[in-house]
């Protein structure tokens, strides 16, 4: 009598094999589909800071000059809020009719704005141009939420900064501050060598509470609120830490006010615009110092990189 052919079945060891293979593969796999993420988002990240970029030259193309990094928002000395030059910019990033309906140049201040239910539904939504793809939580800032008046008003962040120098005074040595007005001919060291826009990340900042990102409407200070440089849409350059809670920025010395640096979650380091329209990855490595905040002999590259007249020759970076 015959008997019909068994089936081999796998045994223990031989499937104990196979889900190690296939867990050897996934680990192999795994960090590559990670680092193809990471790239395609830092390459949108570069993408909106071009479109950033090339809106100022077009602002400049039509106005002669800049935009300023903020404009007081309203005609009288008692509201010290300011718009940003994020507001400026947006008919030329697709925005006109949100910026038509907040009307910054008009008597109406960014204070009494947030009185108004229609302008407030555009400060709290999202502008993608305006927010990196690699920065981590919700398109809102919630420690930036101009709230002096009891309005309860959280808004929109923004993950790029422009650049205020490395004298945070006014007029300061950068591009960007509270009513600037520079033409690309004040750019004494060249637009290649100058740093216009750079990346500043949600989380916080190593050994502060305080998030690295701003808001894009502009501030409820003048230009900044006291104490609170996050809800300014300027940076400085200064001689302070960039380093996140988990994850790499630019610089290497202690925290003081590092919220008013630049900061990024792009590994090994953050990219920045400079004012001749292109864009630049910018390691975490860059020779950042500062000996003597009024000599520029003492900075280091990425302290020059944020002034446009310093007339110091720019290091590799």
């Amino acid at each position: 009598m015959k008997h019909p052919p068994r089936t081999r079945a796998f045994t223990l060891v031989e499937l104990l094999v196979v889900i190690a293979i296939i867990g050897i593969l996934v680990a192999l796999l795994l960090p590559a589909v990670q680092a193809a993420r990471e790239a395609a988002r830092r390459m949108s990240c570069r993408n909106n800071l071009k479109q950033v970029v090339l809106a100022m030259h077009n602002y400049h193309d039509t106005f002669q000059t800049l935009p300023p990094g903020a404009i007081p928002s309203n005609r009288f000395p008692t509201d010290r809020s300011s718009w940003s030059w994020h507001v400026l910019l947006m008919p030329l990033i697709e925005q006109g009719p949100a910026h038509d309906v907040l009307q910054p140049n008009q008597p109406q201040s960014l204070l009494q704005a947030l009185a108004d239910p229609v302008k407030v539904s555009i400060i709290t939504s999202p502008i993608p141009s305006f927010i990196c793809p690699s920065d981590t939580g919700n398109h809102l800032n919630a420690d930036r939420n101009l709230d002096p008046t009891g309005l309860n008003v959280t808004v929109s962040k923004t993950n790029y900064v422009a650049c205020m120098g490395v004298d945070n005074s006014s007029p300061a040595d950068g591009l960007f501050y509270f009513r600037s007005n520079h033409q690309f001919r004040d750019v004494l060291d060249g637009l290649s060598n100058t740093f216009a826009v750079g990346e500043r990340a949600t989380l916080p900042i190593k050994g502060t509470s305080k998030p690295g990102a701003g808001i894009w409407v502009g501030a409820t200070g003048f230009p900044c609120a006291g104490g609170l440089p996050n809800d300014c849409t300027i940076g400085v350059y200064s001689n302070v830490s960039f380093e996140l809670q988990t994850g790499k920025g630019i610089g290497t010395v202690p925290s003081t006010f590092a919220s008013w640096g630049y900061s990024s979650q792009h590994p090994g380091g953050a990219l920045f615009a400079l004012a001749d329209g292109s864009v630049t990855f910018v390691a975490e490595t860059i020779e950042s110092r500062i000996g003597n905040v009024n000599d520029p002999t003492t900075w280091g590259t990425y302290q020059k990189l944020g002034v446009r007249a310093d007339g110091q020759v720019v290091g590799d970076y």
